[in-house]
This record gives structure tokens, sequence and C-alpha cells, in this order.
């Protein structure tokens, strides 16, 4: 396994999936999404619990629901304890990842 495979390995739905663009991807970027080709079907607190302590930018979330979670307001934000959510937001902008 390498770096590139690390992360999207652990999600449940790797070895079925075949979507060419994976939020644990670390090169999501420069993979190309065709009309027509499978999408993530994994579910987005799934995705989070693998990608929440990665170098991943968007923690394991596309660009928008990681906007939406920022927010507070997206499924991955709704499926875990408030507590948890304001625990994460806090710790992101200690890091200084959130401005």
């Amino acid at each position: 396994m390498n770096k590139e495979t690390e992360l999207m390995s652990q999600c449940p739905s790797f070895n079925t999936c075949n979507a060419p663009k994976c939020p644990l991807d670390p090169l999501i970027n420069k993979r190309v999404y065709l009309t027509g080709d499978e999408t993530c079907k994994a579910r987005q607190i799934t995705r989070f619990n693998i990608g929440e302590n990665s170098k991943l930018k968007y923690k394991g979330l596309f660009k928008g629901e990681w906007q939406f979670f920022i927010e507070g307001i997206g499924e991955c934000a709704k499926s875990m304890p408030k507590e948890r959510h304001t625990a994460i937001i806090n710790r992101l902008h200690k890091k200084q990842v959130l401005k």
C-alpha cells in the first residue's frame, strides 16, 4: 500500500468503489470526473472519521461538504454530538486551519 491509497483503503467501500474523485485521495485535485462516472457512496461521517487527523485539507469531505461542516449545518456535523463538533472546530482554529 502506498501513501496515495493509505486513507482510501480504510473506507468500507474501497474494494468496490469506482469513483474517480475520492475525498480521501490526497491527489483528488489531479483526478478527472466525467459525466456518468460513479460518485462517492461513503457517508460523510465515515469519510470524516477516516480523514479527521490527516493532512487532507477538507479532512475526508468534499469542499462543499466541508463548508457546511464548518457552519455546523451539513450531514456530517449533524450526525455527531454538538460537543464533538465544537471541539473539532476549536482544535482546527487552534491549528490555524480555520481563520
